[in-house]
């Protein structure tokens, strides 16, 4: 296999663990970028991210296609990890990907397969599931990094909106 082979697999496996990232875990684009390898705790399903808005860090669980995408990508990143490079996330010439960098590649991705994409739309999309799927306030808030409900109310306004009607159905619908 030829160098040029290898670097376009290692920007394979980065660009899926990249995407599953801030798609299961709705962390900011600068938080994702903001992971070192010393902030994972792939046994344990975790990762402390330490580059928060708040700048308190914060820990949050991942779950296991994100844990097996980090762990194929670690696999491959080794070779082009230059020394004393702590960042998880590398660009082609084995240093910290910058926020722009996972920006162009979300855009490139996105393009490839047809939709559009950023990061931000992630963090979105992962709220509107957790509350979809009924998970609680305090645990969204917790795991997103907010302070205050209102948060939640702007990024998933239809959810909300969506649940209070099946709520008032299920309590009221017979009566």
């Amino acid at each position: 296999m030829y160098v040029d082979d290898r670097r376009l697999i290692h920007h394979g496996q980065r660009d899926r663990a990249l995407i599953l990232t801030p798609a299961h875990t709705g962390a900011r684009r600068s938080e994702v970028i903001g992971i070192e390898l010393d902030d994972l705790d792939l046994a344990g399903g975790v990762v402390t991210l330490t580059k928060t808005k708040s700048g308190k860090a914060r820990t949050i669980r991942l779950v296991d296609p994100v844990v097996q995408a980090m762990m194929i990508y670690l696999r491959h990143s080794e070779s082009f990890r230059q020394p004393g490079v702590k960042a998880l996330w590398l660009n082609r010439r084995g240093q910290a990907l910058t926020p722009n960098g996972l920006s162009q590649m979300m855009e490139r991705r996105g393009k490839q397969a047809g939709v559009k994409v950023s990061p931000h739309a992630f963090r979105r999309r992962q709220a509107d599931l957790r509350m979809g799927k009924g998970g609680s306030e305090p645990g969204l808030m917790t795991n997103n990094g907010w302070t205050t409900t209102a948060m939640i109310r702007r990024y998933s306004k239809d959810v909300i909106t969506a649940n209070t009607m099946a709520e008032v159905d299920r309590l009221f619908g017979d009566t």
